[in-house]
């Protein structure tokens, strides 16, 4: 059975807001568009993904002053396995991942993004997504596979294009062209074609 996950109220709001905003003031609307694009939304953790939250060994790593929440499976040494989630994500909902890796010898490594679940700051973008890959591959070891879902797939291709040595790839629901990234938010907030024009 699917479980539906409810929208905040914040997003409700800005879905009815938003239009309203758009038609009086479009610039002050675009505004407040670019700010939201970049600013991620905190789920709670649900209830399946806490035995891979209390197994984890965890630390925190610095990135552009902001403290990133960095989670651990397996065995040091051993190959690394990065797993990156997706806007508005958090590690642990690889939760039915951990297990499968750290059994085929992986020293699985996660992270809560900047803005996103334990990490600090309010607000992020795919560079410092790469920081933290590139903070990885550098500190703990070179990552024999990335597995990253929706935006966590496109930062895994950005640090490929930038040279991070990342042997396989494998993305999860990842867009692969800008205008869809775009067109999903612009969805999302109820936004008209002229947002994703103005962004």
């Amino acid at each position: 059975m699917k479980t539906k996950i409810k929208e905040p109220f914040l997003i409700r709001a800005i879905r009815w807001f938003y239009p309203k905003i758009e038609s009086i003031a479009p610039s002050l609307a675009y505004n407040i568009a670019w700010k939201l694009f970049f600013s991620p939304i905190r789920f709670k953790r649900p209830i399946r993904e806490k035995e891979a939250f209390e197994t984890a060994r965890t630390r925190s790593i610095t990135i552009n002053t902001k403290k990133i929440k960095l989670f651990e499976w397996g065995t040091y040494g051993n190959p690394v396995a990065v797993m990156i989630h997706g806007w508005s994500g958090r590690a642990t909902q690889f939760f039915k991942f951990i297990s499968p890796l750290v059994a085929e010898g992986y020293h699985v490594v996660a992270f809560d993004a900047p803005a996103h679940g334990l990490s600090e700051g309010k607000n992020t973008n795919i560079l410092e997504f790469y920081q933290v890959l590139s903070h990885i591959g550098r500190k703990i070891g070179d990552i024999k596979v990335g597995i990253g879902h929706s935006f966590g797939g496109v930062s895994l291709l950005y640090a490929k294009k930038e040279g991070l040595k990342i042997d396989s790839v494998i993305m999860i629901a990842s867009p692969t062209v800008g205008e869809d990234i775009l067109t999903s938010f612009r969805k999302k907030i109820n936004a008209s074609p002229r947002t994703s024009v103005a962004l």
